[in-house]
């Protein structure tokens, strides 16, 4: 069956092999998952949390200290809203391990919004550097 295109990726059809396949993974929710403010917290306490407010989780096996959301809104919960944990999908977590800024040291992010790859540098910085967050939004 021929999926409905999709404009934007519709330039790279024969570049794919199983267009199906590609439009059926483009339009597929992302998985949600979340990240832990160890500036606030540790991952462990922040698990049992989430835990007793019924939200099931799940190690993401490439990224210390941060969790799959398997049920659960953790959104709605204690540790959301005191900034313990940050709502992000996975494969928006990966370019701040990658560049892996360190204490002391500058980082600009000149794709800052929504903030939540900002301020995941800024924790890995601990709290200590400049980092300057620009964003046409």
């Amino acid at each position: 069956m021929t999926r409905a295109p999709i404009p934007r990726f519709e330039r790279y059809r024969e570049l794919v092999d199983d267009w199906s396949a590609f439009v059926d993974a483009c339009r597929a929710p992302l998985p949600a998952a979340l990240w832990t403010n160890t500036l606030r917290t540790d991952a462990e306490t922040l698990r049992i949390d989430l835990e007793r407010d019924g939200v099931e989780l799940a190690p993401v096996p490439w990224l210390t200290n941060a969790f799959r959301v398997r049920s659960g809104r953790p959104g709605k919960t204690l540790a959301f809203v005191t900034g313990r944990c940050h709502l992000q999908e996975e494969v928006s977590m990966l370019p701040i391990p990658l560049l892996d800024p360190r204490p002391g040291e500058r980082v600009l992010d000149l794709c800052a919004a929504p903030g939540n790859k900002t301020l995941q540098a800024a924790v890995r910085m601990e709290d200590r550097g400049t980092l300057v967050a620009v964003d046409i939004s």
